[in-house]
Order: structure tokens, then C-alpha cells, then sequence
């Protein structure tokens, strides 16, 4: 089963998320993969997320940055069933509205947080779209090059290629419970990623135990 979670409220800052936005977006986008995967039994169900710990991600990403990140803490304890592939940004309609919805909120002055991005934006002479992608790789490329064990092979922007590219590596036997891809660099996970306390805090919103049920 290939699977990616879509829904919730985004273009808002993580901290900001409720209680029943997290519930919207578990409801959509976690519980019915478990159920389906439960009641199928496939040889696995593979998911999709992204680097949402990254500090522009936690400011635009709203309760999804929780819903992704219970999705990754699922397959670190359950890899023979899940498995999790991380994607850089890449062109995509779906970005292109988190995009749009952190603009709106942004040009109304709602959060504070996002007074810098808004700077910055300003400052770069740029149409908004293009700055948050462009913002979004210049993290990207600074951050994880070390992670990637490939400091030798230049940052490439991810394309929607590189999903399949993925996809086939598991097909071809990898195991791990998490696959880093950006561009070029690809790199595995066996453990968890040290989660920001601005996501640790909202899991007080969600029965993971419940969720456990489905994986065994």
C-alpha cells in the first residue's frame, strides 16, 4: 500500500495547532491507513513525509508536522509493516496551497512568529511562492549535506522523480524503517530523528497506544 497523508490545517504555525485539528487530521490521514493495512495484511504499506522538523517547515506546517511525525515514530516500532520515505520540497499542488495558506496568514500580521518570514520575504524582492520554495532548499542544502554521508555530491532540488527512485529501493529490498531522499543525497534511518518540543508538546492530543493496536 503506498500512502500520503493530506489532510490539516496548515499554513499556521505547529504551536498554534488544537486539539481538534490534530484529531481532523489523524482521522484522515493516519487512522484510515491503519485500518486498511489491518484489514489487508499487505507485504507492506509504505508512507510519505517530508523534513518537517526544519524551522520554516514548523512555521507554516500546522498540525501536519504532528501527523507526519507519529507516522515516522510508527515505522521506527513497527518496520516490518511500515515504512516511511522522506522527501525533499519539490513542485507540487499541495505545496503550492501551504504556500498560498501561510501568505494569507502572513500578510494579515495573525502570528507573530511569522514577522521575520515576512521580512525576509520583503527583503528578497521575490514573488512569495518563489521565496518559500527557495527558502525551504537553502535549509534543505545547509542542514542535511552532513546528514547525507555524500558531502561530495552537490545539493540537488528534489523532483518528483526521485519518488520513484525511492519506491524502487524498497522494491529492491531496503529495509530501513525510514528513507532520506533529497535529490541526490539518500540516506537511511533506524532511529528516530530528535523531534522539536513544539511537536513533542501537542502529543499529549494523541492515543498512540491506539494507534499501536493496528500494527500488531
Amino acid at each position: 500500500i503506498l500512502y500520503i497523508p493530506a489532510r490539516g490545517m496548515v499554513g499556521i504555525p505547529t504551536k498554534f495547532s488544537s486539539e481538534e485539528m490534530i484529531q481532523e487530521s489523524l482521522n484522515f490521514s493516519i487512522i484510515p491507513m491503519l485500518k486498511l493495512s489491518k484489514r489487508l495484511n499487505p507485504i507492506k504499506t509504505i508512507c510519505f513525509s517530508g523534513f518537517i522538523t526544519m524551522n520554516p517547515m514548523l512555521l507554516c506546517y500546522g498540525c501536519m508536522a504532528l501527523t507526519k511525525i507519529i507516522m515516522e515514530e510508527l515505522a521506527i516500532e513497527f518496520p516490518k509493516k511500515l515504512q516511511v520515505i522522506r522527501l525533499g520540497m519539490f513542485f507540487s499542488k499541495s505545496v503550492k496551497g501551504i504556500a498560498l495558506a501561510t501568505y494569507r496568514n502572513l500578510k494579515e500580521d495573525k502570528y507573530p512568529e511569522l514577522i521575520e518570514m515576512k521580512k525576509e520575504w520583503k527583503d528578497s524582492g521575490k514573488k512569495f511562492n518563489d521565496y518559500f520554495f527557495d527558502m525551504n532548499w537553502i535549509y534543505e542544502e545547509n542542514i542535511y549535506k552532513s546528514f547525507s554521508n555524500n558531502s561530495n555530491i552537490p545539493f540537488r532540488r528534489t523532483v518528483p522523480e526521485d519518488i520513484s527512485k525511492s519506491f524502487n529501493m524498497i522494491l529492491d529490498g531496503e529495509k530501513s524503517p525510514i528513507i532520506n531522499v533529497l535529490g541526490d543525497w539518500v540516506w537511511m534511518d533506524k532511529d528516530m530523528i530528535d523531534v522539536p518540543e513544539v511537536i513533542n508538546s501537542l502529543k499529549k492530543y494523541v492515543n498512540l497506544e491506539e494507534l499501536k493496536q493496528y500494527l500488531i
